[in-house]
C-alpha cells in the first residue's frame, strides 16, 4: 500500500505544476506559407503576426485580446504543404529558473494514406503565462 501512496503523491506533484496552454487557434489552413516559430510579447508584434496569419480571411478578424503583462503568445507554423495530413502542435512549455523550452510536435501523413489534395498550412497558436528570459523550441 505504501508504494501506491508514493506514486499518487508523485503524480499529483507532477500535474500540479503542469503549464496551462490555452489554444487560440489551430488548424490546417493558416496564411503563413513558411515554417515559423514565434514568441510574441507585446501588442504590436501580436497585431503584425495576426495580420499575416489571417491575411486570407474576409472579413479580416481582429486579433484576440491578450494581457501581455501576464501572458505570452506562441505561434508555430509548418509552412505550406501540397496535401493534407500534416499537423503541428505546441505540446508542452517547460520552465526552469534560467530558460523556457517550448516543445513542438509535427506529423505528416502516413505513407500511402489518402489525403486532401489541396494546399495547406498547419498552425497552432497558444497563450501561456508570460515568458521571461531566453527560450528554445524543441521536438519531443
Amino acid at each position: 500500500m505504501g508504494w501506491k501512496l508514493v506514486i499518487g503523491v508523485l503524480w499529483v506533484g507532477m500535474t500540479a505544476f503542469a503549464e496551462e496552454i490555452k489554444t487560440i487557434g489551430k488548424g490546417a489552413f493558416g496564411a503563413i506559407d513558411q515554417p515559423l516559430q514565434v514568441v510574441v510579447t507585446n501588442k504590436t508584434q501580436w497585431a503584425e503576426l495576426w495580420a499575416k496569419h489571417s491575411a486570407d480571411k474576409l472579413p479580416k478578424p481582429e486579433p484576440p485580446e491578450i494581457d501581455f503583462n501576464k501572458n505570452t503568445v506562441i505561434l508555430v507554423s509548418a509552412g505550406r504543404k501540397t496535401t493534407g495530413g500534416y499537423t503541428i502542435e505546441i505540446t508542452d512549455v517547460r520552465r526552469s529558473k534560467d530558460k523556457t523550452e517550448i516543445v513542438v510536435t509535427s506529423k505528416g501523413p502516413k505513407e500511402g494514406a489518402l489525403t486532401i489534395q489541396a494546399l495547406t498550412a498547419p498552425f497552432h497558436i497558444v497563450e501561456v503565462a508570460r515568458i521571461e528570459g531566453p527560450f528554445t523550441f524543441s521536438k519531443p
